[in-house]
């Protein structure tokens, strides 16, 4: 890199970082205490989860306590979580009664280099700590800092979006609360709960077909298929999948509606459907990419990552027409 090369991007930063010194005095002026991940995630916490929290941000171990239903008085411990993998600080010498944990997407533990943490809530976890505490120590867990949870563990303790501890039922009202911090393009993504029979049928078959962590190749080209690339199911919730994707793990959550249109079209469609991905302008009519974006308002491109799925489901299959890649129900 040359010297010059180097300043530039040194202005770039130095502009960046003022850009974010803007929104985080926005944010402390909202939460009452500095920009930092832990006191927003409390904050939102208190709001979402009626937590009293306490007045000194430094009081060991607890940050509030439940204010409201079968967890009134209980204490708890907030933390947020940039991404979810698997790890989890403990102090088994400051316990609160509760551990609630804010995640972002599912990734392994490995170096955060080159990848991007975005400040998102994918999923949400309540651990009893001791409960959780004892079973770690039964499986020999050294508890501390990035103590090792397995997956079991934390799917009994998830709330959201799937409700498995019965120990804390969400209302709607809290869920749509919490949707709010899904994060960029897929925040603004409209999901039909009231999905039609048909289309819960596709649904149930997707979700009983992929698994979280599941590794897929895009359609790529031809038949049999080229210059194919490989991406990740990162989480599969009861009204979307989320698919990671890039070396950095970029996020593209799609609402189950998404695959509801496309297998919509399928089914109506005289022929074949073209998968027509595009990232940048308006997508061809009559393509997979202009459906998707036509049901769900969604403006990332996604097409080539929804026709896989469907594909490795057997919901569909590719064919070739002329030298357009389409994808038509499995026959």
């Amino acid at each position: 890199m040359t010297q010059s090369n180097g300043i530039s991007r040194l202005r770039d930063l130095a502009a960046a970082i003022r850009r974010r010194n803007v929104v985080a005095e926005q944010v402390a002026s909202l939460v009452g205490r500095p920009a930092l991940i832990g006191h927003v995630g409390e904050f939102i916490a208190s709001r979402v989860f009626g937590i009293e929290l306490e007045e000194s941000a430094s009081a060991k171990g607890i940050d509030g306590h439940f204010q409201g239903g079968p967890l009134a008085g209980m204490s708890v411990n907030v933390k947020w979580s940039t991404k979810h993998d698997g790890l989890l600080n403990v102090n088994p010498e400051a316990l609160p009664d509760y551990y609630l944990v804010l995640a972002g997407p599912r990734t392994p533990a490995v170096s955060s280099r080159g990848s991007v943490r975005p400040w998102v809530i994918e999923s949400v976890f309540l651990f009893d700590a001791s409960s959780l505490v004892a079973r770690l120590r039964q499986r020999g867990v050294k508890v501390g800092v990035a103590t090792s949870v397995v997956r079991a563990l934390w799917d009994e303790a998830e709330v959201d979006p799937v409700s498995r501890n019965p120990a804390l039922t969400l209302a709607d009202a809290q869920r749509e609360a919490l949707a709010l911090f899904a994060g960029g393009e897929e925040a603004k993504v409209p999901v039909r709960a009231d999905l039609p029979t048909e289309a819960s049928k596709v649904w149930r078959t997707i979700r009983d077909s992929v698994q979280d962590d599941d590794e897929l190749l895009t359609p790529g080209r031809g038949v049999p298929p080229t210059n194919q690339k490989r991406f990740r199911v990162g989480r599969i919730g009861q009204d979307f999948l989320r698919v990671d994707v890039g070396e950095g793990g970029h996020p593209i959550r799609m609402p189950a509606n998404a695959f509801e249109a496309v297998v919509g079209r399928l089914r109506s469609a005289p022929a074949s459907t073209p998968i027509g991905a595009i990232h940048e302008g308006a997508a061809a009519a009559g393509t997979v990419e202009a459906t998707i974006r036509e049901a769900t308002g969604m403006r990332v491109s996604c097409a080539s990552y929804l026709a896989a799925i469907l594909e490795h489901a057997g919901v569909a299959e590719y064919v070739m027409e002329g030298h357009q890649k389409h994808i038509r129900l499995q026959r």
